[in-house]
């Protein structure tokens, strides 16, 4: 009787490399998306180290924004670093202004909220594709005129009215996804709940934007997911 005996051997190489790091400093961060006719809302966290467990949320800060130079409210803290206004509605037209004061010192972020932007829709496909997940999704194709006297800056939220949102009597809120090299290099994305990209790139032009979505769950009345089977 023969034997036949085989052996599988799996072996890797490792390279360990010594960098020098410069010391770490504690710095403050401010993040916000100013959504028109909404209220303000800004977060505040501080860098961590990135081998530290430390969530990086400021509690304490003191903010206040002025509109087009002007003081006008000094926002309210909530919890996990969010500060929330409470009478301060984010209008198209008007510049905001936030200082914020932490104990790393003062820092400031301003921006122009523009009028709205021309948009339009070209087409619908519905059962486009799969996705690498094997997920069929529908795509929707948009064309946006840019302003050119602002840096312009978009969010793309699609909801979406069929059958199915019609049994909660609610929308449903699409995930959205697109192959777009502006939004791949210039966005966040990645079936999210809206796509985010800036003009760099077609400032002042015809923007066309092919738009891959699948839905995500329905919607109440409050704007909460609610999902869906």
């Amino acid at each position: 009787m023969k034997w036949l005996f085989i052996l599988l051997v799996i072996s890797s190489c490792e390279k360990v490399s010594t960098i020098n790091l410069p010391a770490f400093t504690e710095q403050p961060v401010m993040n916000a998306l100013l959504t028109k006719d909404s209220l303000l809302s800004i977060h505040i966290s501080k860098a961590v180290e990135t081998n530290s467990l430390e969530e990086g949320n400021i509690n304490d800060a003191l903010i206040d924004v002025y509109k087009n130079a002007t003081f006008f409210e000094t926002l309210s803290a909530t919890e996990s670093g969010w500060y929330l206004s409470l009478n301060t509605m984010v209008l198209s037209g008007n510049k905001y202004k936030a200082v914020s004061h932490t104990y790393l010192g003062e820092m400031m972020a301003e921006t122009f909220v523009p009028t709205k932007s021309e948009f339009q829709i070209n087409y619908r496909i519905d059962s486009a594709g799969l996705d690498t997940d094997g997920d069929q999704f529908d795509e929707i194709s948009l064309s946006i005129y840019d302003d050119p006297d602002n840096v312009n800056f978009y969010e793309i939220i699609l909801k979406v009215y069929n059958i199915q949102a019609a049994q909660y009597n609610f929308p449903f809120l699409a995930a959205l996804s697109s192959d777009d090299e502006v939004i791949m290099r210039e966005g966040i994305q990645n079936w999210g709940n809206s796509l985010l990209f800036s003009d760099k790139g077609f400032n002042g032009l015809e923007k066309q934007v092919l738009i891959k979505y699948r839905l995500n769950g329905a919607l109440d009345n409050s704007g909460n997911l609610i999902g869906y089977d």
